[in-house]
């Protein structure tokens, strides 16, 4: 079973969504595309026996205290700086709008139930 966020397919969303990520948690190493996932469960021999994509839609402000950090902290302004800075045109796969003093955000995420799939002579 993996149960994860998803980055976005394209490329120029997929490095702004990471660094974002990265800046908030830089514990963060990587969020992989769906299509990425579906391309290791291919080269391991996994099949998905139960899949789920689902929107969330979050608090910036709530995700941050998640993460350890109050408005004052240097990562939480970085990342609420990069994050506005991504909202005209989506550039960083957010779906991210202002709202008073918070931002709401899109988070997509995937489960995966996954078998190992047998080859018998």
């Amino acid at each position: 079973m993996i149960i994860d966020t998803l980055s976005p397919e394209s490329d120029s969303k997929f490095e702004l969504h990471n660094r974002i990520e990265s800046v908030r948690d830089p514990s963060h190493t990587l969020a992989l595309r769906l299509t990425t996932f579906l391309e290791i469960f291919e080269e391991l021999g996994l099949e998905i026996t139960r899949q789920s994509l689902k929107r969330r839609q979050r608090s910036f402000n709530q995700w941050m205290l998640r993460a350890g950090l109050e408005p004052s902290h240097k990562r939480y302004k970085e990342t609420r700086r990069l994050l506005e800075e991504s909202i005209p045109g989506d550039r960083a796969g957010y779906f991210a709008n202002i709202q008073d003093d918070d931002i709401s955000i899109v988070q997509h995420e995937a489960m995966f139930a996954l078998m190992r799939i047998t080859v018998s002579d």
